[in-house]
């Protein structure tokens, strides 16, 4: 699997493993949703709708989940293999909806 970053000079290409990337994805949206980046973040409080819900289309398209992968059926296989894990539900009350 190809992992695409930009770093200000031009797009950088590095092969990783697709285990490996799925683990940085998934670490960057526990980020979004732990308890401290959600009291400070106005913008992702802002977007939340009915039950909390957020949209998953705004979760893939955030700066450093994109700057992980631009694959969205990637992203939506992270996402819901965190649904399925109640470890990640117990510590992060979160509705996700497609939209």
């Amino acid at each position: 699997m190809m992992y695409y970053y930009d770093d200000g000079t031009g797009v950088q290409v590095y092969r990783v493993e697709e285990a490996l990337l799925k683990e940085c994805i998934k670490r960057q949206i526990e980020h979004y949703f732990n308890a401290e980046n959600s009291e400070r973040d106005y913008f992702l409080r802002g977007k939340r709708g009915e039950q909390d819900s957020l949209p998953i289309f705004l979760i893939a398209g955030f700066q450093r989940v994109q700057a992980l992968t631009t694959n969205l059926n990637l992203i939506l296989e992270v996402i819901a293999h965190l649904m399925n894990n109640l470890y990640f539900l117990l510590k992060f009350p979160l509705y996700l909806k497609l939209l």
